[in-house]
């Protein structure tokens, strides 16, 4: 199937989990949970990676590289009311304000010599 991730032939509810690893940035967080909501059945899950800015403040250099790349990146409280406003019941967020110690995000870069 060739079609854009924001816009899916699929029908309504014909899934239990909708899973998008690190892809959200194309169309923006918020886009992609209105979109992919739909599609899933009651009580089904959605589950989206999403590079995330853990403080408010960041160095001027990686501002200006997001801001350029990706300037929707944004903090946890940003994608908690794009879950709110898209309706969707979220549940990650508590623990990981509880736990941020332990975990995060992971970006791994490699590059073949």
């Amino acid at each position: 199937m060739a079609a854009s991730i924001d816009d899916l032939p699929l029908p309504d509810e014909s899934f239990d989990v909708v899973r998008s690893e690190g892809a959200v940035y194309n169309i923006g967080f918020a886009n992609g949970v209105s979109s992919w909501k739909r599609l899933l059945a009651p009580g089904g899950t959605l589950v989206v990676s999403e590079l995330t800015w853990l403080t408010d403040e960041r160095p001027a250099e990686l501002d200006a590289h997001w801001n350029a790349e990706y300037p929707q990146v944004g903090t946890i409280d940003q994608k908690v009311e794009a879950l709110r406003v898209a309706e969707a019941e979220r549940f990650e967020a508590g623990l990981y304000r509880r736990f941020s110690n332990y975990m995060s995000y992971g970006v791994y870069i490699a590059r073949r010599p």
